[in-house]
Order: structure tokens, then C-alpha cells, then sequence
């Protein structure tokens, strides 16, 4: 039996950074905050919520590295909890570039690039963002 991808990147780590979210739907890129990341995806905190399944590109930078560009979709949205609060998105991975892939799953596994693990292959990400579900 082939081990658990899930198993090898936690479910979620800290992750406050500016995101970029870009979608046909909105006329001017979103700006949000995101607050937590996995090797499937991430939280943004924002002020305007895209429905559900919405296509989006995310343009962010992990720690002070290159800004990473992946294509995502929206797997939920979350009503702030208290007024004055900012909404909420949950946004799992859908495509992104092996380089991509790499920096994000070793961020999440808080790596040195010097002791990085191999990408995961678009039939691997597939399968973690499905056991994500």
C-alpha cells in the first residue's frame, strides 16, 4: 500500500502574507491576507468572496523568496465570525509548475531548500488535494 501524501505535509501551517487573486469575475485582482497554508492549498481572509468552484490565479511569496503563481479553486467560503471581521475563502490547488509545487510542500514542511523534497507530480498533487476534500 502506497503511504498517505497527506501524511507528509501537515494539514496547515501559519502563513500571514499578502495574496494576490486574480479571476475573470472580478473586473481588478483581489487583494486578501492569507492566514494558513498546506501543500494543498490556503485560507485567505478578504473582503470579497468569490463563489464556490470559482477559477482563480494566486500570485504570493513564501518567505523572502520569488512570488509563486498557482491556479486554484474555491473550496469554500466562511463568514466572518464577528462584525468588522473579514470574510473568508478556503482555496485548494489545482495546477501549478513543479518549482511551484516544491517551494510551497517545503514551506509547509518547514525545509531548507538544502534539505527540500522531491516535487510532487501533477497525478500526486491531484491525489493530496483529493484526500484534502
Amino acid at each position: 500500500m502506497k503511504p498517505s501524501i497527506r501524511r507528509n505535509v501537515p494539514q496547515r501551517v501559519d502563513f500571514e502574507q499578502p495574496i494576490t487573486i486574480v479571476t475573470d469575475e472580478a473586473a481588478t485582482p483581489i487583494q486578501a491576507e492569507a492566514s494558513n497554508l498546506s501543500g494543498s492549498g490556503v485560507y485567505v481572509r478578504c473582503a470579497q468572496c468569490l463563489p464556490e468552484s470559482t477559477l482563480v490565479q494566486l500570485q504570493f511569496a513564501l518567505a523572502d523568496e520569488k512570488p509563486v503563481s498557482v491556479i486554484g479553486s474555491v473550496a469554500r467560503t466562511v463568514k466572518a465570525a464577528q462584525p468588522g471581521q473579514p470574510d473568508g475563502m478556503g482555496l485548494y490547488f489545482v495546477s501549478f509548475d513543479q518549482d511551484a509545487a516544491a517551494k510551497i510542500v517545503n514551506y509547509a514542511l518547514g525545509q531548507a531548500p538544502e534539505e527540500a523534497v522531491a516535487p510532487l507530480s501533477e497525478k500526486e498533487a491531484l491525489a493530496a488535494r483529493n484526500d484534502a476534500s
